[in-house]
């Protein structure tokens, strides 16, 4: 009896464990901002800038505790947060800032960068799609026409694929479906297009 209860206590410690391993392993990466941040934080860095004048917080080996990102995880990240979101974040984050408690921390509102990042996306796909109908219906070149339906298609799939973290067969249907689009409205143009080649029939006037 006294061996089988050691055997469930070690089993209930290797349970607890293994769930805390893959909690660690399924953990989100902070952000490179809040990286950034722990570091000036860490090596009491006040403007920000890498130099000889950073002193850390711990000595010997925890002084490098920090300099792989891939050891770190995020208690938290936010939430619908795609690459141009982080981008943002990371890069124009100050226009966002909501309140600075001293010259060291800053908070950004990730509300308002949320929103911006839906205008803007919005914007963009009104461009792609719009510019696209547009130029399509200026050119009367086949030629150009194949070419120019190519080129929107591909910088369509190059901003969803770039902006966004949609995954590649959805990557894939957008795209198909724009340039569908692009596709009928093409074919219509042609049509409707008047011919440019053929008899021409003369009768005395």
């Amino acid at each position: 009896m006294e061996l089988a209860m050691k055997i469930r206590e070690k089993l209930e410690k290797y349970h607890a464990a293994l769930a805390a391993h893959q909690l660690l392993l399924n953990s989100q990466p902070p952000l490179n901002g809040t990286i950034k941040a722990m570091r000036n934080w860490f090596f009491n860095n006040t403007n920000g800038k890498s130099g000889e004048d950073e002193i850390p917080q711990l000595w010997g080996a925890s002084e490098t505790i920090f300099d792989d990102s891939h050891d770190l995880v995020a208690l938290r990240v936010p939430a619908d947060q795609d690459r141009l979101s982080e981008f943002i974040q990371n890069n124009f984050g100050v226009l966002f800032q909501t309140s600075a408690p001293d010259d060291r921390t800053m908070y950004t509102s990730e509300q308002s960068i949320s929103r911006f990042v839906a205008i803007f996306s919005t914007i963009l796909a009104a461009v792609l799609l719009f510019g696209a109908i547009i130029s399509l219906y200026i050119v009367q070149n086949k030629h150009a026409l194949l070419g120019m339906l190519s080129g929107w298609t591909v910088l369509f799939a190059a901003f969803v694929g770039l902006l966004t973290n949609a995954r590649r067969d959805q990557i894939f249907g957008a795209t198909a479906a724009y340039a569908a689009v692009l596709v009928v409205f093409i074919s219509g143009n042609l049509g409707a297009a008047p011919s440019t080649t053929g008899t021409c029939i003369c009768t005395p006037g």
